[in-house]
């Protein structure tokens, strides 16, 4: 749904059942007084082109006069604070970005219904299909894309500020045997959030057919994490080790995980620990993996860490809300986006990930095909 208005209003208050304040700050992003930019043609630059829109210094309400297919010949980084990328404006099925990621080291921003999909060309841009980076990246969010086919991470959060949302996108088929990353042919990986992510909330998101990093949350790790899907891969969602690898500084997590619901892993399903260290403070809640599998000395909260910022939903019902609204036109679904919406509900690579037969992991995006968009003006 298009917005005219972007107002997102954090509260700091304490709550007697929480541990912990809120994992964000209050931030208001106000659409209404942004110059209105339009994207009119799917080059890679120039004036008219996403890249152009995006280069702009001024705060800019993108919007799109087609639907289409926009193939880059290189990165598209961000520096530029204040814009909403709106993907709702074009006619359905919407925006396709193919070939390069998107990579955002800025602040004050919405990017909304869009498809992006990395794909095993261009091997000398960055491997991720979208890369948020950076301490000036912040008080930001990714609604309703989807993103596929990266080659490292297919969506990398590394070193950024507070106040970021990951909400109602699908994060799939991280390519496998790309040879991207050197010693790891089997790569495959869906999201890997860095060292000491503050503030970031993940929620009603559907993680399908990545090896591993379903998502991954390395140390010091603190935010919200609630009402996903992850489904099909060698290893499901997990909390990592406590302290940086290069040191033996203890960064605790401090995190909810409530209403998620996880299938088709090694071992079935579960979210697995590795080596939490007892200051971590973790509140689990009405997942289908409420038990603790693998190394966990930290502390297990019978109310939220956090005060919860987002509204979580029963899993039952949480599952169903996903597969109904995920991705970038959820009310027009490409084929793509089709396709895994079927291999989830149809759970076509079973409820334990098979190595010897790894249904639904590919190693290149030519096995299921581009599906790129036919170029149509809007009216």
């Amino acid at each position: 749904m298009k917005k005219l208005i972007y107002l997102l209003t954090i509260l700091l208050v304490t709550l007697n059942s929480c541990e912990k304040s809120s994992s964000s700050d209050p931030f208001e992003l106000d659409i209404s007084s942004m110059e209105l930019v339009t994207v009119t043609n799917p080059n890679d630059s120039g004036e008219g082109s996403l890249r152009w829109a995006l280069d702009l210094d001024y705060p800019r309400h993108i919007v799109f006069s087609f639907s289409g297919t926009i193939e880059l010949e290189d990165d598209i980084i961000v520096t530029q604070p204040e814009f909403y990328i709106d993907g709702h404006s074009a006619p359905a099925p919407g925006v396709l970005v193919v070939g390069a990621p998107l990579i955002i080291r800025t602040h004050n921003w919405l990017v909304e219904h869009i498809h992006w999909r990395r794909g095993d060309i261009n091997f000398t841009s960055r491997g991720d299909c979208v890369s948020l980076n950076g301490t000036e990246c912040y008080n930001g969010t990714l609604d309703h894309c989807s993103f596929y086919w990266g080659l490292d991470e297919t969506v990398g959060i590394n070193e950024v500020g507070r106040n970021l949302e990951i909400t109602n996108c699908i994060i799939a088929e991280g390519l496998s045997y790309t040879n991207y990353v050197p010693g790891e042919p089997e790569h495959s990986k869906g999201m890997l959030i860095y060292f000491e992510v503050k503030g970031l909330l993940i929620a009603r998101n559907l993680f399908i057919n990545n090896r591993d990093r379903n998502p991954l949350f390395q140390a010091g790790f603190s935010g919200e994490f609630y009402n996903n899907i992850s489904y099909n891969g060698e290893y499901p969602p997990c909390l990592s080790r406590s302290t940086r690898p290069e040191s033996d500084e203890i960064i605790p997590h401090t995190v909810n995980i409530a209403g998620n619901t996880s299938y088709g892993f090694t071992n079935g399903w579960k979210f697995r620990y590795h080596n939490i260290h007892p200051s971590s403070r973790i509140y689990m809640n009405d997942n289908n993996y409420d038990t603790i599998h693998g190394s966990f000395d930290g502390t297990l909260l019978t109310q939220p860490a956090l005060t919860p910022t987002y509204e979580i939903l029963p899993r039952e019902v949480a599952e169903a809300y996903v597969i109904e609204n995920v991705g970038a036109f959820p009310e027009a679904r490409c084929n793509t986006d089709q396709r895994v919406i079927d291999f989830y509900v149809n759970k076509e690579a079973g409820f334990v990930f098979d190595e010897s037969n790894p249904v639904g992991i590919i190693d290149s995006q030519d096995e299921v095909g581009w599906d790129l968009f036919p170029y149509s003006e809007g009216d």
